[in-house]
């Protein structure tokens, strides 16, 4: 619900319940109740002022108001309508009281700071001073204009000063009566929730002393009736007529004084009762204020008492050393079952304050302590003390301190010039150096130096230089020091760092030399293996060719006067030479692919595997291959050779699941490390990991040719063809469960 919806309901209720109080005042002021058996001194109009008032209290001025109007002090310019003009005076006064009294209600509950004379019974005062002013002046006029016909004594002419007294002292009884009433009803709980009012300090005891309050003035009343019916009946009234029906007016008066007493001796000891509690509270809350701030505090803090028993400490120290509640200081801080003898709480206690450090070996932090007395209002004393970590500060005083021996410390030459060149500083490690400058501290610096310094503090730049020292070989920088006159050399012995790079550099220039050889003899072997690889292939062809055309030539010739056994050597050797003349095929092509020049240029791998599966259409001829092909990028490499890897590893892919009974087949792409990586995956036979070094090699085979044919050449291709696109190849694969060959052509993706 929102706060302008809650807002709206509260004031309906406050309209509807101050209107609802001003009809029933309305009411009551038509009941016939006297006082003191005056006839014009009623209770009814007492009773009917006592609604619109107590609105006022609890709302304000604007709801006693409408409380007022809508009958609460209205009803008087009926009933006093036929006793003279002075009621043209006397009504009004009662709404302008009723305001009177809610603008203060409003003004005592908004007010940062309260005084004695903002109290009810306090501002009543000068209202009821201005009214019966007026009460004597402007009311006596107006009774003197038309007399009311109750008291003949008065005429056009004259209005005794005795009958305006006994007017202007009822006012008096009757407002206060009323404010006390108010006030007494305001301070009970169960009325305080009815006008949604805040909660009293104790407000239930207060409630219980005016309800004793009421009770003690109701058993006053009812133990003078008794008496006067056993003692002073003399006319034999009953008990009823002489406690409330038919009481003569000096009982009525007695009986009203007790009333009266009691209520203000009630309210005498509520006032009492409230000040102490409000001191009670006023000290809690400077109590919770004080444990907050501990609370809030970044340094810890604690309370013991004379006992050494701890009474608080913040949850700083809790987090650093756990739950106090039952312990003893020296327990709970240094884990110790007795006093430590370096206490400072006698002293404390005294009213000395202490500060000192401690460093805990619990936690193996230092802190600075501040021991304070702290004075209870029952007159007892606890120790206040503030726990500052201080360890980190501790840590650089001490690195200060380590510091400050530096340049003495320092194995280096460090040396401090003037301006002019003149040698201020040498630290212990410079004395070789001065020695060799044939110098002390006070003199002069060489020549050379000194033009060095004049550059620097002239420049404000650092210089950096190598001065060479007989057999030694020193690394300096020169410093500018901000705002002095005077500049730093800081020095290092390099030596042997000098010695080791001249040692890298000759190493180097063997190691190139070594390498452009090797290099040489690399290409030479490559060209010459090469070479050897053609002719050899060339050279087998012409007997590969005599072998199978003279086997033909048996066959079709003599083929029948041949013995079945004859015919099958014949089919063997034909069929070695095919099989001869495929790998005399593949070495030539894998000759060619480590000799022909790259045409490097943008290709589309989608395009060339659809080609490469069109062309290997014939191999999987009897076989149910499931052919996916996901996303394949472009790339920049040649495309013959890439085709011929595609070819390779799709042949083997076709060849490897043959006896599958859904043999699975997928050309596709991922991107490793920001690089375009292509895979081909089956789900063949695969092969042991432990092998996988062996395949890229030529003749290298994981399978015998009864098994699956082939010359053992075809991934080695695949490796070469790769390797001179700067690419890679590996696999990756499990018996039974088929393999994956990714390569890559050295490029990155873009994205």
């Amino acid at each position: 619900m929102s706060n302008n919806t809650i807002v709206r309901q509260r004031t309906y209720y406050r309209v509807f319940v101050a209107v609802v109080f001003g009809l029933i005042g309305f009411g009551i002021n038509f009941l016939n109740i006297e006082l003191f058996k005056h006839p014009n001194f009623k209770v009814s109009i007492l009773i009917g002022l006592l609604f619109p008032m107590i609105i006022s209290h609890a709302w304000g001025w604007r709801y006693g108001l409408l409380s007022a109007l809508a009958g609460g002090c209205q009803t008087m310019w009926w009933l006093w309508r036929t006793d003279g003009y002075g009621f043209l005076y006397a009504v009004p006064i009662f709404t302008i009281w009723v305001i009177w009294h809610g603008y203060w209600s409003d003004y005592r509950r908004n007010a940062d700071r309260l005084r004695w004379f903002h109290s009810t019974f306090a501002v009543e005062v000068p209202f009821r001073i201005a009214s019966e002013l007026g009460f004597y002046t402007i009311f006596r006029w107006l009774v003197s204009l038309n007399p009311p016909p109750w008291a003949p004594s008065i005429t056009w002419d004259y209005v005794s000063l005795s009958w305006v007294n006994m007017v202007a002292a009822k006012h008096i009884i009757t407002s206060y009566l009323i404010l006390l009433i108010v006030h007494v009803l305001l301070r009970i709980k169960l009325v305080r929730q009815f006008f949604g009012l805040k909660k009293l300090p104790s407000d239930r005891i207060v409630s219980d002393i005016y309800a004793g309050v009421l009770l003690t003035s109701a058993l006053l009343w009812f133990v003078d009736s008794a008496a006067v019916y056993l003692f002073f009946n003399t006319s034999g009234q009953t008990f009823w007529e002489v406690t409330i029906l038919n009481v003569n007016s000096h009982d009525l008066l007695m009986r009203y004084i007790f009333l009266f007493v009691s209520i203000v001796t009630g309210r005498f000891i509520v006032h009492l009762f409230t000040k102490r509690n409000l001191a009670e509270d006023a000290l809690r809350n400077e109590r919770d204020n004080l444990n907050r701030i501990f609370e809030a505090m970044v340094d810890g803090v604690y309370l013991v008492d004379k006992d050494y028993d701890i009474q608080y400490v913040n949850p700083v120290l809790v987090k650093d050393f756990g739950p106090y509640e039952g312990r003893k200081c020296y327990a709970y801080f240094h884990d110790r079952e007795e006093v430590c003898p370096w206490c400072k709480n006698s002293e404390v206690l005294k009213g000395k304050i202490v500060q000192w450090e401690w460093y805990s070996a619990k936690n193996q932090r230092t802190y600075d302590l501040i021991d304070t007395p702290l004075r209870n209002p029952d007159g007892s004393i606890y120790k206040l003390e503030l726990f500052r970590d201080i360890t980190e500060r501790k840590q650089s005083e001490e690195k200060i301190k380590s510091l400050s021996k530096f340049p003495g410390e320092n194995p280096n030459p460090v040396l401090r010039f003037s301006k002019e060149g003149q040698i201020l500083y040498a630290s212990k490690s410079s004395e070789p150096l001065l020695s060799k400058w044939s110098r002390s501290v006070g003199e002069n610096a060489p020549v050379n130096w000194k033009k060095d310094i004049a550059n620097v503090y002239t420049s404000g730049n650092l210089l950096e230089i190598e001065k060479v020292y007989e057999d030694r070989t020193f690394s300096f920088i020169i410093a500018p020091i901000k705002d002095a006159d005077y500049v730093n050399a800081y020095g290092r012995d390099i030596t042997e760092s000098k010695q080791a790079e001249k040692e890298i550099r000759r190493l180097n220039e063997e190691l190139e030399q070594r390498v452009i050889e090797r290099t040489a003899q690399l290409e030479a072997a490559n060209h010459e293996l090469e070479s050897f690889t053609y002719s050899v292939s060339h050279d087998l062809r012409a007997p590969l060719r005599a072998m199978s055309g003279f086997s033909n030539i048996l066959v079709e010739e003599y083929g029948e006067q041949l013995p079945k056994e004859a015919q099958r050597f014949l089919d063997i050797i034909e069929d070695n030479s095919h099989k001869m003349g495929s790998l005399i095929d593949d070495l030539l092509l894998f000759s060619r692919t480590g000799k022909q020049a790259l045409k490097i240029q943008e290709i589309n791998c989608a395009k060339i595997v659809e080609q490469t599966l069109s062309a290997l259409q014939l191999e999987r001829e009897g076989q149910e291959i499931e052919v996916v092909v996901g996303k394949l990028p472009a790339c920049r490499a040649d495309p013959a050779l890439i085709k011929q890897v595609f070819i390779n590893l799709l042949s083997n892919a076709f060849k490897f699941t043959k006896g599958k009974k859904k043999a699975q087949v997928e050309i596709s792409s991922k991107i490793i490390k920001g690089e375009k990586v292509y895979f081909v995956k089956d789900n063949g036979v695969g092969f042991d990991m432990r092998y996988v070094d062996k395949i890229f090699n030529v003749f290298q085979r994981l399978h015998s040719t009864a098994e699956f044919e082939g010359t053992g050449v075809g991934l080695a291709i695949v490796q070469r063809i790769i390797t001179r696109h700067g690419g890679k190849v590996w696999a990756e694969a499990e018996v039974d469960k088929g393999a994956i060959f990714y390569f890559t052509v050295g490029e990155k993706d873009e994205n």
